[in-house]
């Protein structure tokens, strides 16, 4: 058996990739306003079948070496985007509820407020300003529309993730994959995780107790965090549906239209 079985391997982004119609318009957006460098391009002639077009492959850093990446394709026809809603990308009709066409989006990562303003007073200054500013449940974030139609967000963290919130993010992807179809509801998510809740309650008590009783005895007791209380209780206690539903994303994003310069 290899030693790297069941290793978790990966260590980030190396890049996203997006089509473009517009590189000049993406150039003055990434590079120019938001202060990315380009890092580098593939000229691509003669690529792939014959009736593949000649294309340039380019890349912007975004930090930690992680990279944003376009394809410009030479004497492509940029598609009708008068109709519908959505990016160059991507059409849907225009009856789609625009908190779907928009659940689509790149969320780039800052470390504080005064870098969140910093991207905002940029944008703002730009061709493209900030469409909204929203405080979700443990993030702040900023949006606007790149040339190309494309949602992107700056976002900081408003505090840190807690281990609970660790396992009750764990717990829900379980409940969701168990309910997860036809006729698959909210309703029927929290009624399976707390099935779940349940089930591993037993489990946890007897791993926080084993805890326990490996601290040194002056410590016992004296932590705080989930080894005081059951896991499930806390769970049970404030389950992530009822948080969520205060502060609902959609209508907030559909306040705001998309402009002409991002369509």
């Amino acid at each position: 058996m290899s030693a790297l079985n069941d290793k978790h391997l990966v260590t980030g982004v190396d890049h996203v990739a997006f089509p473009t119609f517009d590189p000049a318009a993406t150039v003055r957006f990434y590079r120019d306003t938001l202060g990315f460098p380009v890092v580098h391009s593939i000229c691509a002639a003669g690529w792939g079948p014959d009736d593949h077009p000649d294309f340039i492959h380019f890349f912007f850093d975004i930090g930690h070496s992680d990279r944003l990446a376009f394809f410009y394709y030479f004497g492509l026809e940029k598609p009708d985007v008068s109709q519908g809603k959505g990016d160059v990308h991507a059409r849907f009709g225009a009856d789609t509820p625009d908190w779907f066409v928009r659940s689509r989006h790149l969320a780039l990562h800052v470390n504080s407020q005064e870098h969140l303003l910093e991207y905002r007073r940029r944008l703002d200054a730009s061709e493209w300003p900030v469409e909204m500013q929203i405080q979700h449940e443990t993030i702040e974030s900023i949006y606007t529309h790149d040339p190309n139609g494309y949602m992107v967000e700056v976002t900081r963290a408003l505090r840190p993730v807690t281990a609970q919130e660790d396992l009750d993010a764990s717990l829900t992807i379980d409940a969701l994959v168990d309910i997860a179809g036809p006729g698959a509801s909210m309703d029927a998510l929290l009624l399976r995780k707390a099935e779940l809740i349940a089930a591993r309650a037993e489990r946890w008590q007897r791993e926080q107790d084993a805890a326990g009783a490996a601290r040194p005895s002056g410590l016992a007791g004296s932590s705080s965090g989930p080894a005081e209380s059951p896991a499930g209780a806390e769970l049970a206690e404030a389950p992530e549906g009822p948080a969520l539903a205060e502060a609902p994303e959609g209508p907030a994003l559909a306040e705001v239209p998309e402009g002409p310069a991002r369509s």
